[in-house]
């Protein structure tokens, strides 16, 4: 999902596992406030290098284990 009000790409904790990705502490945990009125810890994350549209771009995403999308990318 594209959100344009992100602030950061997002990923679901169980999406990790799904495609073999290893996490890694967040250099510094991070709070992070949810649309419901939730507020959610971030303390890991995982980079990964996407291609898109034919230009390769390394991607970090905060990991969270309760969010409605596998993955939720920010707007520029």
């Amino acid at each position: 999902m594209v959100d344009s009000g992100a602030t950061d790409n997002y990923i679901l904790q169980q999406a990790i596992g799904m495609l073999g990705l290893t996490p890694q502490r967040a250099l510094k945990p991070m709070q992070v406030y949810m649309i419901n009125g939730e507020y959610k810890w971030i303390t890991d994350q995982v980079h990964i290098k996407a291609i898109i549209l034919g230009d390769s771009q390394k991607l970090t995403f905060d990991v969270l284990n309760s969010i409605k999308y596998d993955a939720i990318l920010e707007m520029p």
